[in-house]
């Protein structure tokens, strides 16, 4: 009876390591998402600001 207290004493503690490295994992790179998603909406922010620009210098002439 004491080896199975013992052994659900080190499953909770490495399920609880384990789930606190998980946890820091996922949250490193839900920071790198985040960091990525705002590059993409610069991006298309600068994107579209090319494309709203009127276009000034007419038809090409002599081909």
């Amino acid at each position: 009876m004491m080896i199975s207290k013992w052994l659900l004493v080190a499953l909770l503690a490495v399920s609880g390591v384990s789930g606190a490295v998980l946890n820091n994992v996922a949250s490193a790179k839900n920071e790198c998402a985040t960091t990525v998603a705002e590059k993409i909406k610069q991006s298309d922010a600068a994107t579209q600001s090319f494309q709203s620009r009127p276009n000034t210098r007419g038809p090409s002439q002599g081909f």
